[in-house]
């Protein structure tokens, strides 16, 4: 079951909430390597529907980067 709901999961048309040069303005930091890790968490959430909004991908990023959000794998890294 677990294997059939990931593969749902992949399957599904995910664009960005907000784009990388974008939610790094948000966060007043550089791009850079810790953006791609941000991305593919917020993608992580963004297809379970824990995160809709613009607003709420960059305020999951300041709790990511802040560590107070649990890494969840769902995908394999792309970045």
């Amino acid at each position: 079951q677990m294997l059939a709901a990931d593969l749902e999961l992949k399957s599904r048309d995910l664009r960005p909430l907000i784009p990388g040069d974008e939610l790094a303005a948000h966060l007043g930091r550089d791009p850079g390597p810790w953006l791609g890790d941000v991305l593919d968490a917020l993608e992580e959430e963004q297809a379970v529907g824990a995160i809709s909004t613009p607003d709420g991908a960059v305020t999951f990023a300041e709790r990511w980067l802040g560590g107070g959000v649990p890494e969840r794998r769902l995908f394999p890294s792309r970045h």
